[in-house]
């Protein structure tokens, strides 16, 4: 990972592909705990130089490890740094990152299940391009076609009745959405506060409010 966010690019697919995967294909199905772990340590690595063989390597394992490790590639692809190194940014300032990227990472959540992590991955996306100093690397067309995926995306994700079940993450989706649209609807922010006010679990009620609330505030 590091000779790949360094520029040497060659280098780090031919350890990726010609060292690391061949290892990774060889792992014994027998002991379960060890594959998964690797496999799952292993994933950013593998995805960023060869994401079919990754992809293929995945989807043998448990929806949550999986998940754990798509989430991974994803994060990684976002910090431009491997997991385990320090990052000081704050997540709410967004990430250096561009279109392609997104895309990637946009690619990577149509594979996952859980609810709060495929959030987690679309709020970075949003912070990252809705303001702030990197909202230009990307052009108003390109910011128009991530409403579209992340809409698509939240339509066929939320809610997931594996985790929670009610519209939640969905509105909470829609509302940081929203922070990505030109011009602001400000009329389908007050839409949003009453599909939260129903949302039966109170804990999860206010939670969503306040979300939608903040989006509505920093239109201001």
């Amino acid at each position: 990972l590091r000779l790949h966010f360094a520029g040497r690019t060659e280098m780090a697919s031919d350890v990726a592909i010609h060292h690391l995967s061949p290892l990774l294909v060889q792992l014994s199905r027998d002991d379960v705990g060890r594959r998964t772990k690797l496999l799952v340590n292993c994933a950013p690595a593998m995805y960023i130089a060869a994401p079919a063989t990754a992809t293929n390597l995945l989807a043998t394992l448990d929806s949550v490890s999986r998940d754990n490790a798509l989430n991974a590639v994803g994060w990684t692809l976002l910090r431009r740094v491997p997991l385990d190194d320090p990052y000081d940014a704050p997540i709410v300032s967004g990430f250096d990152t561009d279109f392609d990227v997104a895309n990637k990472v946009v690619q990577l959540m149509t594979l996952m299940d859980r609810d709060s992590q495929i959030y987690g991955l679309m709020c970075a996306l949003v912070h990252s391009f809705a303001s702030g100093p990197h909202r230009n690397n990307v052009s108003r067309a390109q910011r128009a076609d991530l409403v579209r995926q992340l809409e698509a995306l939240s339509n066929d994700k939320f809610p997931n009745q594996r985790f929670i079940r009610h519209d939640g993450y969905k509105v909470a989706a829609e509302a940081q959405i929203s922070r990505l649209r030109e011009p602001r609807d400000h009329a389908e922010a007050n839409r949003l506060m009453a599909r939260a006010r129903s949302i039966p679990n109170v804990v999860d009620r206010v939670y969503v409010m306040a979300i939608v609330a903040a989006t509505v505030h920093g239109a201001k």
